[in-house]
């Protein structure tokens, strides 16, 4: 017999959250899916980049702003 104690219940709640944050980060980076891939065009959408998007992945990668545009840009390949 299989029981379900406390911390059983913890971690799948826990794993759950993390999925929904990685979904979330997930669907902020693909605000970019259509921008030409250059630093300047992925700036210039950065700008106008919703701030509720922009505090998802801050929260998840715990980075400042510039370094969140630079994952960004590693994340679809861009180069300067």
């Amino acid at each position: 017999m299989i029981t379900c104690n406390k911390n059983t219940s913890s971690t799948k709640k826990n794993q759950l959250l993390l999925f929904e944050r990685k979904t979330e980060a997930y669907e902020a980076l693909n605000f970019f899916k259509d921008t030409e891939k250059t630093e300047g065009a992925f700036y210039l959408r950065f700008q106008v980049m919703p701030k509720e998007k922009l505090n998802i992945l801050k929260r998840f990668y715990k980075k400042e702003e510039w370094q969140i545009f630079k994952l960004i840009c590693k994340f679809w390949n861009v180069t300067e």
